[in-house]
């Protein structure tokens, strides 16, 4: 029951983590500006949130698949 749990939270997360990818690659085709008090956010910013989503998208949707490649063993050789 623990692990079911563990891979549905990796899987939100993951999700999470693809909205916010998402929302970011939108901003730089649409040009949305982003300004928080008197400071303004660059694109910049958005370049690397991608990046950084991105990854932690694609990472931890890997972990909670249990047949992904990157938690398979492979064979030992028979020399």
């Amino acid at each position: 029951m623990v692990m079911k749990s563990q891979t549905t939270g990796l899987k939100v997360a993951s999700v999470i983590f693809g909205l916010v990818c998402l929302v970011h690659i939108l901003r730089l085709i649409r040009g949305f500006q982003i300004v928080v008090g008197s400071y303004y956010f660059g694109r910049g910013l958005s370049l690397v949130a991608i990046m950084v989503s991105g990854f932690l998208c694609v990472w931890l949707w890997k972990l909670a698949c249990p047949g992904s490649s990157s938690t398979k063993a492979t064979p030992a050789s028979n020399s």
